[in-house]
């Protein structure tokens, strides 16, 4: 199922196959998540890759997976990488054997053990380091602690402000914490080894209180937030290598088990070997784990390195040294995170602090889990800048029971290398032998407490690629101050409970110093500008060795990032910056970061679900409607038998969109249960808009069912009726997606898709239908006739745009009067506006012949930019509150100056349909609003954004000798004109003169609803468009006829297409005139025809970018490659540059819902570059 719902996107919706239109539709309607009823399984090598995703996920730690469930929550195809192999509950080693079979030995770029194995030993000169290799990540083999670091810690000025900032930021860590079941040891369920530890914080050099460790353990049996089931944690103690309990919320339990539920593909043994930018996007080489020689490139709009803080390191490096330009601090800012072990031996009491196997009996095993307490430490004379007395944290451990046996040996070679006195006296010495004989349960190893530190280093790792592997620098690192004294801590704990000290024994003598540490944290730091860091505050590579420039679509979110050492636990601090770069990212992209959940019952319907009683119907009919849905991984097939009831059909007629009629009947769909459900409650709308459909509206089922069993579910059922020519409108009127959700109990997700599908109205049940229409009970022909009819008529209304008809033209024209209310509040600072009149006098009220007016939205001291308008429209446009940002908005955020330009044909002025040509703007306006800018701005230069003939008139009046401009993004229209052959014949036919003569001076939208603007706009419709462009909007109609296509209706959402309306006004037939001259003659003229600027190319000499949108058939994209190419062959290839915009037409460019994230960065980065 996997490979079908992936490919749902890549098929034209009225090409694809069955299953897949029914996915697609149902993605469209927006009632259903996109998610299969059962995860997908995990898939091993990079042969099951596909070639493309929209998301790609490296690793499946904690960053990894909250990446990879936000990103398929929110509907995007994802795929996820993993180097490791998927571990299996009761897999992990609990003997020595088991142990070093499942481990890995690196030394000097060299790998000793299975390439897979799960615990990965780095060992470097001056660190040894251990992370977890599997699908789960080192989450499988931490301790599972989940808590927030000390404030002092969080307000370091080393993380970048937007995060210290951020208001959301601490509510990214309640998500985790919700989403993976975080809760402290219960209260009745005591261990001894947390006994001792609250007597350590006796010691005076210790302090404190202990708290109970928040943890990411199951302590009674139940499903977890994704569903998957946790079965209580007994206190084996095994934690850290891997639960065989089934109790542990490791990541792949809960978020990536989330992921899969919602789609995304999990593959493991896929090792990352580089990253590349494509033309459009990112491509990703992936080789098998245990045969790098097998290897796949994947390509990918996003792709987010979360493999740790050696792994994505390691993926950079690598990437750096084929030609990624990343900054100079990669590798940088290593942390260990000041992590040390110790062992407090022989004690004075049993403590407890070795695993036992996890099958040794029923009930609480007593060890508990492998930390239980902490206590958190900041010395009151603690100074920000110096990592010696930062935060530290101290917590009781468990040696897990695979080193059981080893551990006497180990404490034993850790004494001799801390020359701790065994021959005290015989007591000791026959505990010692005893423990040795009897295993670590008894005598002096079973009075052995183990204690974890963490603290603060001085973060001066550096990671070098080194071999097949990487190496890390860091002379002096064992013997830091934090570690020190922690050591210092340690021991004063350990004689607190009449034990003896031994440390680490990697952290000893001839073992050369060598701190351990379970927490690798930088290398890929995050910081405000790449003079400082690797990423931004969102994760986002930057591009080069200074600036704020990045990689679009490229991150790394994982412990590479963080900053510093945190002195405590990282993996909540990881899941939760991922979850802040999942949320920016989705917002980015125009998606919601947190979906609702699928829609509750209608109102009115009671707890049973039952329907509210109301008399009289006064119309009703059957409809009946076959096909199949998909039922745990089965197709099934479904019936759906429905009655429908009209109350008021007048009321129909009056509000469609309005009015909710009630349905009930039976529903059969063997699979699900083998027995008819009885529909409880059902209400259909007839007009559903969709706000991210510009074209069309839904007819919404909404459905509850119980089963005879009394099992209860809702049936979700959308028909999508689009408005296109053709027979496409009978498909849509008798073809449904259906979706079927338990409504109430027994599965542990509530909400969650049960089954999915399609069904029709078959040609005989079409028949059966027609015939099933009765009136009023009772009631005569006459009245019954009028009532059906009545319905019928209220029916087909919302049906007719499919077919062009003139009956609905009035109702059209009326909806195009409709001033919509605003959408949103901007987030722009208050504007200052100046006007310039006829007589050349600039004043703060607009006068009553106004030719320039200047909109200042202040927003930094990047520099002012000027943005102008197309031709019969405004600088409005550049304002449009729809969902996405405008234009306006990111300029500003970005910190520009920005002015909004309307110049003399502006809709906004009073004259806009004075006769006037495109020389007057290009000689006139142009040069009196640059200079007006530069004055007011205190400026030498303006940087200018133009669309459409703002981009002609403006490359028109540079060519004239305009002055002042530093930099041009020309939108859609060039100094070369290519259109299509329609367009031409328009042009060469020059209606203005001819409509002049019969004393027209311009055109503009007869937005009237008698007779006259009906036939008018019948006329309008005559127009030829490409499938797909037809709609509803008179206005949108009536711009495509003057103007040619200026949108492709895809691009745009429902709010949008409305306002067009709005956006679109009266144009100089001069000015009309004067564009179609230059299109018949194929370049830049004046309104003469004579070749007055193309000879002085030579002041064109300054960086001008090129928008093309390729599917722009008003002015064809070819046009500006030869604007290039003709700059170019004067000033060489250095200046100007040309994009096109997949998919985009002409203003879509700037209007288009997604242009926020397609278009404008192209726009911000070529301005930043030019400033």
């Amino acid at each position: 199922m996997d490979g079908i719902w992936s490919m749902a996107t890549h098929f034209p919706l009225n090409r694809r196959p069955f299953w897949l239109r029914a996915h697609a539709l149902a993605m469209n309607c927006g009632y259903i998540d996109p998610q299969p009823p059962k995860p997908c399984p995990i898939r091993t090598g990079p042969k099951c890759l596909r070639t493309r995703y929209d998301a790609l996920v490296v690793g499946t730690g904690p960053a990894g997976s909250v990446l990879a469930y936000r990103l398929a929550r929110a509907g995007l195809n994802v795929g996820v990488l993993e180097r490791g192999r998927a571990q299996q509950t009761g897999t992990f080693p609990e003997s020595p054997g088991e142990l070093l079979s499942q481990a890995q030995l690196w030394r000097h770029g060299r790998r000793v053990g299975p390439a897979d194995g799960l615990f990965d030993l780095r060992v470097f000169d001056d660190l040894m380091v251990l992370t977890g290799c599997g699908v789960g990540g080192t989450s499988l083999i931490n301790a599972s602690v989940s808590v927030v670091p000390d404030e002092s810690v969080m307000g370091d000025r080393r993380w970048p402000t937007a995060i210290r900032e951020d208001p959301e930021w601490p509510h990214d860590f309640d998500r985790v914490g919700s989403m993976v079941g975080t809760t402290p040891l219960p209260d009745g369920r005591r261990v001894d080894k947390l006994t001792a530890l609250e007597a350590m914080a006796e010691a005076e050099e210790v302090g404190g209180v202990v708290q109970r460790a928040p943890l990411n353990v199951a302590f009674e049996d139940g499903f977890n937030s994704t569903g998957e089931y946790m079965t209580a944690c007994n206190g084996c103690g095994n934690c850290m290598t891997g639960c065989n309990v089934g109790a542990k919320q490791t990541y792949d339990r809960n978020y990536l088990y989330g992921a899969r539920r919602l789609g995304a593909s999990v593959f493991a043994r896929c090792s990352v070997q580089r990253v590349e930018a494509t033309a459009h996007g990112w491509a990703v080489v992936v080789a098998d784990t245990m045969d790098p020689s097998v290897q796949r490139r994947v390509e990918a709009d996003q792709v987010l390195l979360a493999a740790g803080a050696l792994g994505s390191t390691e993926i950079l490096l690598r990437s750096r040294a084929v030609g990624l330009d990343v900054s100079p601090m990669l590798g940088q800012r290593f942390s260990g995170n000041g992590d040390l072990i110790a062992w407090g031996f022989d004690t004075d009491a049993h403590v407890g602090s070795v695993g036992v196997p996890g099958d040794s009996g029923d009930g609480w095993l007593g060890v508990g889990p492998t930390i239980t307490g902490m206590i958190r430490g900041t010395p009151k004379d603690a100074a920000q800048d110096d990592p010696g007395v930062d935060a530290w944290m101290m917590q009781d451990g468990t040696v897990p029971v695979a080193f059981a046996r080893l551990t006497p040996l180990l404490i034993a070679i850790s004494a001799i290398l801390d020359k701790l006195p065994l021959n005290e006296g015989p007591g000791r010495i026959r505990d010692w032998l005893r423990s040795l004989m009897d295993g670590p349960y008894a005598g002096a190893v079973g009075r052995t407490t183990t204690t974890l530190f963490m603290a603060a280093d001085d973060a001066e790792g550096e990671v070098v690629l080194a071999g097949s592997g990487i190496d890390i620098r860091w002379p002096g690192a064992g013997m830091q101050r934090s570690l020190t004294e922690g050591g210092r801590r340690l021991a004063a704990a350990a004689r607190e409970l009449g034990g003896r000290p031994v440390g680490n024994p990697g952290h000893r003598g001839r073992l050369g110093n060598r701190p351990v540490s379970v927490h690798p944290l930088g290398g890929c730091v995050m910081s405000c500008d790449a003079g400082d860091g690797v990423v931004n505050d969102r994760g986002q590579v930057y591009a080069g060795a200074m600036g704020r420039h990045v990689h679009r679509g490229l991150y790394v979110t994982d412990g590479s990032i963080i900053p510093r050492s945190l002195g405590a636990n990282p993996s909540l601090t990881i899941a939760a910056l991922a979850e802040r770069t999942a949320r920016l990212l989705l917002l980015e992209l125009g998606l919601d970061p947190d979906p609702v959940e699928p829609v509750s019952p209608p109102e009115g319907s009671s707890a049973e679900g039952t329907a509210p009683v109301v008399v009289g119907p006064q119309v009703r009919f059957g409809e009946r409607l076959g096909g199949h849905v998909m039922v745990d991984g089965q197709a099934s097939p479904i019936t759906l038998s429905l009655r429908v009831a009209v109350d008021d059909p007048a009321e129909v007629r009056r509000d469609p969109e309005g009015t909710t009629l009630r349905v009930t009947g039976t529903v059969e769909a063997p699979l699900l249960h083998p027995a008819p459900m009885t529909v409880t409650w059902g209400t259909l709308r007839l007009v559903v808009e969709d706000p991210d459909q510009s074209v069309g509206h839904r007819m919404e089922y909404r459905l509850g069912l119980r089963d005879v069993a009394g099992g209860r579910y809702r049936l979700d059922a959308d028909k999508l009726i689009l408005d296109q020519p053709g027979m496409d409108w009978l498909r849509d009127a008798t073809e449904m997606v259906v979706a079927i959700h338990p409504e109430f109990g027994d599965p542990p997700e509530q909400g969650a898709i049960r089954s999915y599908g399609m069904a029709r109205l078959a040609p005989f049940d079409a028949v059966r239908m027609g015939l099933s229409f009765r009136g009023p009970q009772g009631g005569s022909f006459r009245e019954q006739a009028g009532a059906i009819g009545s319905f019928l008529g209220a029916f087909a209304l919302p049906m007719t745009g499919a077919f062009g008809k003139v009956a609905v033209a009035g109702k059209e024209l009326r909806d195009a009067q409709r001033k919509l209310e605003r959408r949103r509040e901007l987030a722009l600072p208050e504007p200052t506006r100046s006007w310039l009149d006829r007589n050349g006098t600039w004043s703060d009220a607009m006068p009553a012949e106004p030719v320039v007016g200047l909109s200042r939205f202040r927003g930094g001291t990047a520099g002012p930019v000027l943005l102008a308008p197309g031709f019969g429209m405004s600088s409005d446009h550049y304002l449009l509150d729809a969902a996405a940002p405008n234009l306006t908005e990111v300029l500003v955020a970005a910190g520009y100056d920005v002015w909004l330009f309307d110049y003399r044909s502006s809709i906004l002025f009073p004259g806009a349909g004075t006769p006037s040509n495109l020389d007057e703007i290009a000689r006139l306006d142009w040069p009196a609003a640059v200079n007006r800018v530069r004055s007011e701005a205190g400026a030498e230069e303006v940087s200018v954004v133009a669309h459409c003939v703002g981009s002609a008139t403006v490359l028109m009046s540079l060519l004239d000798g305009l002055e002042g401009v530093g930099s041009v993004v020309c939108s859609q229209m060039s100094a070369h004109f290519d259109v299509p052959g329609f367009t031409r014949l328009r042009a060469r036919l020059r209606p203005g003169p001819k409509l002049e003569a019969l004393g027209f001076t311009s055109v503009f939208p007869d937005r009237g609803t008698g007779l006259s603007a009906r036939l008018a706009d019948l006329a309008v419709r005559s127009t030829p468009l490409a499938h797909g462009e037809r709609c509803d909007s008179p206005v949108c109609r009536w711009v495509f006829f003057f103007y040619g296509p200026t949108h492709a209706h895809a691009n745009l959402d429902r709010y949008t297409h409305d306002r067009i309306a709005e956006l679109f006004g009266e144009g100089s037939l001069r000015g009309m005139d004067h564009v179609g001259a230059m299109f018949t003659s194929g370049r830049l003229v004046d309104a003469a025809g004579d070749d007055s600027y193309m000879p002085h190319v030579e002041r064109l000499k300054l960086p001008i970018l090129f928008l093309a949108g390729t599917r722009n058939r008003l002015v064809l994209p070819s046009g500006s490659a030869r604007s290039v190419a003709w700059l170019r062959s004067h000033h060489g290839p250095d200046l100007h540059h040309r994009i096109e915009l997949p998919g985009y037409a002409h203003l879509d460019g700037l209007l288009g819902r997604r242009a926020h994230r397609d278009v404008f960065p192209h726009i911000v980065d070529f301005l930043g570059d030019h400033r």
